[in-house]
């Protein structure tokens, strides 16, 4: 199976690059961006399509995993190398990662699930508090 989700993001990738954007640039009704990160153990550059929300000087990422026990990988890739850059729409553009935390996660949060309310399903799915990612644009 994992193979199969492997190849479906790679096709993903494909799409997105080759349309800039215009297939594979939504899902489930918000934008989608391509996130660079490097594996934080294999070291290795991957490519990961990620719904994103335009935030004020950047992007707002939700590291859901769909409600599961575990953040998602591409998580802990970018808290361990949080310089990095995303491609939306055609454009590459560096950003740095950071976790919001406190009254920075509360606004995040919040405008989060008004936009999207099925990552408030998520946070009821889970007993982890489901990290809010700032990417600051460069």
């Amino acid at each position: 199976m994992k193979f199969f989700n492997k190849i479906g993001e790679a096709v993903q990738v494909w799409l997105y690059r080759v349309s800039h954007g215009v297939l594979m640039g939504r899902m489930m009704g918000f934008n989608v961006l391509l996130l660079h990160n490097v594996g934080r153990k294999s070291g290795k550059a991957r490519v990961t399509p990620v719904g994103y929300f335009p935030h004020e000087g950047g992007y707002l990422l939700v590291a859901s995993n769909a409600g599961r026990p575990k953040n998602p990988a591409w998580y802990y890739n970018l808290m361990s190398s949080p310089q990095t850059r995303v491609e939306i729409l055609g454009k590459t553009i560096p950003v740095t990662a950071e976790t919001l935390t406190g009254e920075a996660r509360t606004k995040g949060w919040q405008q989060v699930i008004s936009s999207a309310p099925m990552y408030a399903r998520y946070e009821k799915m889970t007993a982890r508090q489901i990290p809010v990612v700032f990417l600051r644009t460069n």
